[in-house]
């Protein structure tokens, strides 16, 4: 008769084995079985909670991997993919001290040693990141994320060459790690059909890709495309890597509505009028909201040049709050957490988010919070932070969407794919903005990015004029300016202001039709 451990050990390689199929409900059921028959075996745990983590399920996986730390403390994977968990539920700081006890137990862990690079660098330390990174190759060369992630953090440091060639050598060693072709089409400017050009193409035709990695080289191919001015190719790309990359995920314009109706119903102009407050206690941000693509990165760089603000980037902040505070992990609605807890929960979530923001790595006074999504929130910021600034981008709708339609978005923005949906959510969030200055008023300051560009000393003057900031002109000069930029326009920021951008949806008119009549229909 085996022994108890042998079978324990034959079951679970079998689970393995179908996880490494990517059976999932197969190897799920067999490590519950082992939970429930070696209630004191760790592996089941963890092997599960990386199943849920797989699965989006960030929460559950969390709980589950602690579960196993607790019956085997010295893992170092557990601690490994613990931080993983905690890094995707948006707990950037549990995350990176699980990585650190990772390396703890297992110091030549490259994989924890790329994962804390990665965490270091979403924290806004790039030098830091960069060094992480090129110890974890020092350790091991072949490891290829962590070449593909120093040239991350180069490109976000604005040393494009380097970034560059780090993108190059990982797909010399692996070409079909398709992020890094996307990268390297972002980091260059195409100015013939070069060596990676003709890659990229290549890559582009290769009929074994599918579903990201098919959408990742045809966004490349078509961004290089577009660079040599081949705009009527590049667009056609652009359309089949869109396509491609919808196609992977379910989304829903009614439920975006739905939704938006849900906030402007309960923050109604009764309830603000009730809370709204002079000023309070707690420290509070310069918002920069609105769509993607419509200048918010450039409103932050020249904000960020001046020397007493830090430009934090795109905090996760308000989707956590939104998450846990709000949604309670799920379980209510945003209208059913207000209709109980009302003025109790404004103020709760003004103080978590003031907490977060003083453990921002600045001495700076001023400190910018550049999530455009925060948009769908601008009037409950304002009770929740009374004395915050937001400022509300905006561009030609045109030129916003065909800019958004041109870009794959590392954090998920599920309406972009698709020119009628996108014209759709764009009607949307007019309308969202339309009513949150109704309320806010001469609280909320618009800056239209076509008269930055055409007046660029006046709209700055005013923009620093709101902040109750002195005149500097570093802030016109904001180009020069050397920070981390984490964002979809980190090499535009990088350049003076420039024309080029205006009224570029019109060499796609023809193309842009659908979204040009889900536009035309907005009523505004």
């Amino acid at each position: 008769m085996q022994s108890q451990k042998k079978i324990f050990q034959q079951t679970l390689t079998h689970a393995i084995n179908l996880h490494k199929q990517n059976q999932f409900d197969q190897a799920e059921h067999i490590y519950k079985q082992l939970i429930t028959n070696f209630p004191n075996e760790g592996d089941p745990f963890h092997l599960l909670g990386t199943i849920y983590h797989q699965r989006n399920r960030h929460i559950v996986a969390i709980e589950l991997i602690k579960k196993a730390i607790k019956l085997k403390p010295k893992q170092a994977q557990f601690y490994n993919n613990l931080g993983n968990a905690f890094r995707e539920s948006g707990a950037a700081k549990e995350a990176e001290k699980a990585f650190r006890k990772a390396l703890k137990f297992n110091p030549k862990l490259v994989s924890a040693m790329n994962n804390l690079g990665g965490s270091v660098m979403i924290a806004g330390n790039t030098t830091s990141a960069i060094r992480i990174f090129q110890k974890t190759l020092a350790l091991n060369t072949q490891f290829y994320p962590a070449r593909h992630n120093l040239g991350n953090a180069y490109f976000e440091n604005g040393e494009n060459e380097k970034a560059i060639t780090c993108y190059q050598h990982v797909l010399k060693t692996h070409p079909k790690h398709t992020k890094s072709a996307r990268n390297l089409a972002e980091s260059k400017k195409f100015t013939s059909e070069d060596e990676d050009f003709q890659l990229l193409k290549q890559l582009s035709e290769d009929a074994s890709f599918s579903g990201a990695d098919k959408a990742n080289v045809l966004f490349a191919y078509a961004k290089a495309l577009d660079d040599l001015k081949h705009h009527k190719k590049s667009f056609q790309t652009y359309i089949q890597a869109n396509k491609t990359h919808r196609s992977t995920y379910a989304f829903s314009i009614e439920t975006v509505a739905n939704e938006l109706q849900m906030v402007r119903d309960t923050i109604s102009p009764a309830f603000f009028a009730s809370l709204l407050k002079a000023s309070s206690n707690c420290e509070a941000p310069v918002f920069i909201v609105g769509m993607p693509r419509s200048g918010t990165s450039l409103v932050e760089q020249i904000l960020a040049s001046h020397p007493k603000v830090f430009g934090a980037g795109e905090l996760d902040f308000m989707p956590k709050s939104n998450f846990y505070m709000i949604g309670n992990k799920g379980e209510r609605d945003f209208r059913s957490a207000f209709s109980s807890e009302g003025d109790t929960l404004v103020e709760a979530l003004g103080s978590d988010y003031s907490r977060q923001l003083k453990e921002l790595p600045t001495k700076r006074s001023v400190i910018t919070d550049k999530t455009t999504h925060n948009f769908v929130y601008a009037g409950l910021l304002q009770l929740m932070l009374p004395d915050a600034k937001i400022i509300h981008c905006t561009r030609s709708p045109k030129d916003t969407c065909l800019s958004i339609f041109k870009k794959f978005f590392v954090d998920h923005q599920a309406f972009a794919y698709d020119l009628k949906e996108l014209g759709q959510y764009y009607n949307l969030y007019l309308d969202h903005m339309a009513y949150w200055k109704s309320l806010l008023g001469d609280q909320l300051h618009e800056v239209k990015y076509e008269n930055m560009i055409s007046n660029q000393k006046q709209e700055t003057e005013t923009l620093l004029k709101f902040c109750n900031l002195d005149w500097q002109d570093a802030c016109l000069d904001f180009h020069k300016t050397k920070r981390s930029v984490r964002t979809a326009s980190t090499d535009q920021v990088r350049r003076p202001i420039y024309t080029s951008s205006l009224e570029t949806w019109r060499t796609y008119e023809a193309e842009l039709a659908p979204l040009t009549s889900m536009l035309s229909k907005s009523s505004k």
